[in-house]
């Protein structure tokens, strides 16, 4: 018969990406207490780049909305150590904005690994951001 392994996550095939992206968030960490910015609300950090994003939809050319992927490496001490694009929303202006407002951020809670003795460890979150066209 068919066997299931456990290490392999099998997620049904959705069409929609936000079930899928909601799971993964929630197999990410199963050990360790995540670093966290205000409060540990998973949206707090794209609500805070949304507040302070300023772009110009014309851009998007008639598109419904753009994505961007951003990764921001925290250190131990909950600062904010390196910020990438990992995926291009495709305006490098746009980019280059999302990582100047997460370079402003506050000092985050770094993660606690309770494997260990309570340390702080880095971490590393991955952070989509939405450009919609919808004459803002």
């Amino acid at each position: 018969g068919a066997c299931w392994h456990p290490s392999k996550r099998g997620y049904p095939k959705i069409g929609n990406l936000r079930i899928a992206e909601e799971e993964l968030k929630q197999s990410f960490v199963e050990w360790e207490t995540v670093s966290y910015f205000e409060k540990a609300n998973p949206y707090a950090v794209t609500n805070y780049i949304n507040e302070r994003l300023t772009y110009d939809p014309k851009l998007l050319n008639g598109k419904k909305e753009a994505k961007g992927i951003y990764t921001i490496r925290i250190d131990s001490y909950g600062e904010i150590i390196k910020v990438e694009t990992l995926r291009s929303c495709g305006i490098p202006e746009w980019d280059k904005q999302v990582l100047q407002i997460i370079k402003g951020m506050p000092r985050w809670t770094p993660t606690i690994n309770y494997y260990g003795k309570g340390e702080y460890h880095n971490s590393v979150w991955t952070v989509p951001v939405l450009f919609k066209n919808d004459n803002r």
